[in-house]
């Protein structure tokens, strides 16, 4: 978290995990099925023997991070999935370790991954798609599982700038969504590095933050927020228009 000369970064690590199965069945449409998110809290129908087995794992007791008893319990939504094409299909609960505190210096491999969390990806992932328990009983040999570290600070939002030495920029803390957000973070970078005018936004992504988030983070892992929905329904000739406001 620190740069040569710089003050420390807000930042913080943690692990995410992921597991790829091989949809050989055709569950979820590979060219139109999209990135899907549940949001509601849910408990896992387990069986008494997968309790028992759970309860078996379960060392924190001894200080140890499979704290598989809890999976029990009701647990918040957040779990997600798309397809990868060729009959893959991406499931992800970043729930089942984000109780793990990970050190400053990070571990490679990663050792604190739970080992039944491609079954508890695919339990949880059931409520979005119902199609996939056929997978329950047989995870396949080529079902894949990939862990590594997130970095974010703690409003969720990058760091893009200058920070330590005259010259030195950063741009870090992309949170998971580094794919999808990093050309535009590139290109507010360029503007800082090239001393180009800069956007409204920029103070959002500064260390220290210029302009603080306000309001609380959002997490997909929240609970979701209640809100009365109001649905107006307007018709020009022979298409209707439907409008959702949440309140």
């Amino acid at each position: 978290n620190r740069m040569v000369g710089g003050a420390e970064l807000n930042l913080r690590t943690e692990i995410i995990s992921k597991v790829i199965i091989n949809d050989v069945n055709g569950v979820i449409p590979q060219r139109t099925a999209p990135f899907m998110v549940w949001r509601d809290p849910v408990t896992i129908p387990w069986c008494d023997d997968m309790k028992e087995a759970l309860c078996d794992l379960d060392d924190t007791a001894e200080g140890g991070f499979n704290n598989c008893k809890s999976w029990m319990e009701e647990q918040p939504g957040g779990q997600h999935l798309r397809p990868l094409g060729n009959n893959r299909v991406l499931l992800m609960w970043e729930h089942v370790h984000r109780h793990i505190d990970v050190e400053s210096n990070p571990e490679f491999p990663i050792g604190a991954v739970n080992e039944y969390y491609p079954l508890i990806a695919l339990k949880g992932t059931q409520f979005i798609a119902p199609g996939l328990k056929i997978y329950e009983d047989a995870l396949r040999k080529d079902t894949i599982v990939d862990a590594g570290y997130y970095t974010t600070a703690a409003d969720g939002r990058p760091i893009i700038g200058h920070h330590g030495p005259q010259n030195s920029f950063v741009l870090t803390g992309l949170s998971g969504w580094g794919i999808m957000s990093s050309a535009a973070c590139g290109e507010l970078l360029s503007k800082i590095i090239t001393n180009a005018p800069l956007p409204s936004y920029y103070p959002s992504f500064t260390s220290p933050r210029l302009s603080p988030l306000e309001g609380p983070v959002i997490s997909l892992l929240d609970p979701p927020v209640e809100r009365e929905r109001v649905i107006s329904v307007t018709r020009e000739g022979s298409n209707p228009s439907v409008t959702i406001n949440a309140i």
